[in-house]
């Protein structure tokens, strides 16, 4: 179904308003999400106000037509760019249609969640492709750098007897360290509350920093190797308990930050930030590194080699 709605886009055959009005069809109005006189295909999947909110930039096309822009990005050697880039247009799209048919207007914080929710389903099968070309399926179990323009944050909880802590460490396209933060939850040894909580805490820690060269693009991914959490920040439905309330609170922080995906890893592709936590003692103050040597030396030689293996190390 995407690859067909992809197609269309490209042979400019998707039933927007200045491709049906070229076709003889009469459909007055313009773009149905902004103010535009003009409603095509380029406009209100890479033009349009809401779209350059959704993209997170005001020049998506950077110059190109809207051929060439989807052409370049589907060659590059970076599949989640591809991936990515499909999800933003099908939720466009989606977002267009309910518009035109159903008179519902989204909010941005909505588009956002179900960004979330298809790039989890689809990473629940990533596909590969082998030498032969042969599409394969493999499992996530290894940490991947995110695309270019966005840093990941991994983030996980630790349960000890006299509480629980947390750590998250932030990273570039590189895959080299740009930050780390780590501290204590004020909660009970509950392990689902720890982790939202300290998603939480990674994101006001993520907000709170100043605009500078690491944190211009405010575009990240936010992983967790507790899949409740990812589920229920990706979801739509209301919930009500303590959880669903830190939930709530989460998606509010990451709306104020720009584009955050929160995604579900499994423990092998967090191992880094599990260890932090678990190195994390019971001072209440948190601690910020902005040199992989410190958490380096915070955590011990023995959580170095994952930090080695993992290419964090400037």
């Amino acid at each position: 179904m995407v690859k067909t709605f992809l197609w269309r886009c490209m042979r400019h055959i998707l039933p927007v308003r200045e491709v049906l009005k070229s076709k003889g069809v009469s459909f007055g109005g313009g773009c149905p999400l902004c103010s535009s006189q003009y409603e095509t295909i380029s406009h209100i999947l890479c033009e349009c106000t809401v779209a350059r909110q959704l993209w997170c930039c005001d020049d998506v096309l950077h110059g190109l037509s809207f051929v060439d822009f989807v052409e370049s990005t589907l060659r590059d050697t970076d599949v989640e760019l591809g991936v990515l880039m499909a999800v933003k247009f099908w939720v466009l799209w989606k977002v267009r249609n309910d518009a035109v048919w159903n008179s519902k207007q989204w909010q941005l914080a909505d588009m956002r969640r179900y960004m979330g929710s298809l790039l989890s389903a689809w990473q629940e099968a990533w596909p590969t492709i082998s030498s032969t070309g042969q599409a394969q399926l493999v499992r996530n179990n290894d940490w991947k750098p995110p695309p270019l323009g966005f840093l990941k944050c991994n983030v996980d909880a630790a349960i000890h007897s006299a509480g629980a802590t947390f750590g998250a460490v932030l990273r570039n396209h590189e895959g080299l360290f740009v930050a780390a933060l780590s501290g204590q939850l004020h909660c009970s040894q509950d392990p689902y509350l720890a982790e939202a909580l300290a998603v939480k805490e990674a994101l006001s820690w993520i907000k709170s920093r100043p605009k500078r060269r690491f944190f211009k693009e405010r575009r990240f991914y936010m992983e967790s190797d507790c899949l409740n959490f990812c589920s229920s920040f990706n979801s739509v439905r209301q919930d009500f308990s303590i959880v669903g309330l830190v939930t709530k609170q989460c998606r509010s922080i990451a709306c104020d930050i720009g584009n955050v995906l929160v995604r579900h890893v499994n423990r092998s592709a967090n191992q880094v930030a599990h260890m932090l936590a678990r190195a994390t003692g019971s001072s209440f103050v948190l601690r910020v590194w902005e040199s992989a040597r410190l958490v380096v030396f915070r955590i011990g030689f023995n959580i170095w080699y994952s930090f080695v293996c993992q290419k964090i190390i400037v």
